[in-house]
């Protein structure tokens, strides 16, 4: 038992002491720079919606608004959706709205491997219903594919404040800083083994389609073209702006997601835990 408890502990400190650490130092010590130019390359946005009526006109509105000049198709797909979702999709005249109706609620891997099947761009940008996106955030992140070994490019999310609990507020505040600092860290380094879902960018023929019931496609994408021996990277100059959950509850339940997502991801992708993905330590 003494064995099993030092362990633990080790473990534990490990996890949130010195694995940071050492990504610090390894930052520090060993940064590789990728290039960055002002270009231009054509742009799919692929949004997969379930049941969003009540923010998909105006998250529409908000995409056709966008100031980058390079965007070639709004890719939306609705993933089984019963609340209006399909027939207000199906009422949309504008020329770069492309919609997908999906008759049965599949989950969101299917609904996004439907919409990157449709997706004809250089990049696909990948977003959520909820963001809101800053100007010149796309251009910002796309300029990243100008080094030829970037595969894919997060953004960075800002937190709006809210009529969050306590609670709430203190881990939508420094637990979130903490967790981008980290990928920051591994970006600098290498690649991050996650990235924000609900605003990342990739190139077109390195997309991977994924699993049905994949829960963390923002983990699952990233590590599969990292696999392909690319990188992935953050540029904290583009970003998107959203609400933490407003109490501990809508934390807890994100958590408890992630953490399933994580024990799924080593099921459906077992080679994250192989020499196949060189950011497994």
């Amino acid at each position: 038992m003494k064995i099993v408890f030092w362990v633990s502990l080790l473990g534990i400190l490990y996890t949130y002491v010195g694995y940071p650490v050492a990504m610090w130092m390894l930052a520090r010590l060993r940064p590789r720079a990728w290039k960055t130019a002002p270009i231009t390359p054509s742009v799919s946005i692929v949004l997969a919606v379930h049941n969003g009526i009540d923010l998909l006109q105006s998250k529409i509105e908000h995409l056709l608004g966008l100031d980058y000049p390079g965007i070639q198709e709004i890719v939306i797909v609705s993933d089984g959706s019963s609340d209006g979702t399909a027939e207000l999709l199906g009422r949309q005249q504008h020329p770069l709205i492309k919609s997908i109706v999906l008759k049965e609620h599949s989950g969101k891997a299917v609904a996004v491997n439907a919409g990157m099947a449709e997706a004809s761009a250089e990049v696909i940008l990948f977003v959520d219903i909820r963001p809101e996106i800053a100007p010149g955030a796309i251009a910002e992140l796309v300029c990243n594919f100008a080094d030829p070994n970037v595969g894919c490019v997060a953004g960075e999310l800002h937190l709006r404040p809210g009529d969050h609990d306590a609670t709430s507020a203190a881990v939508g505040g420094l637990y979130w800083r903490y967790e981008q600092w980290i990928r920051k860290c591994e970006a600098t380094f290498d690649s991050p083994v996650g990235v924000y879902g609900g605003f990342y960018a990739v190139r077109r023929e390195l997309a991977v389609r994924q699993p049905a019931g994949m829960i963390l496609d923002d983990m699952f994408q990233p590590l599969s073209i990292i696999r392909q021996g690319y990188r992935s990277v953050l540029d904290t100059n583009a970003y998107v702006y959203d609400r933490w959950p407003e109490n501990v509850a809508g934390e807890f339940h994100r958590k408890v997601r992630t953490l399933a997502g994580n024990f799924q991801l080593v099921q459906l992708a077992p080679w994250i835990l192989t020499l196949q993905n060189r950011v497994v330590f």
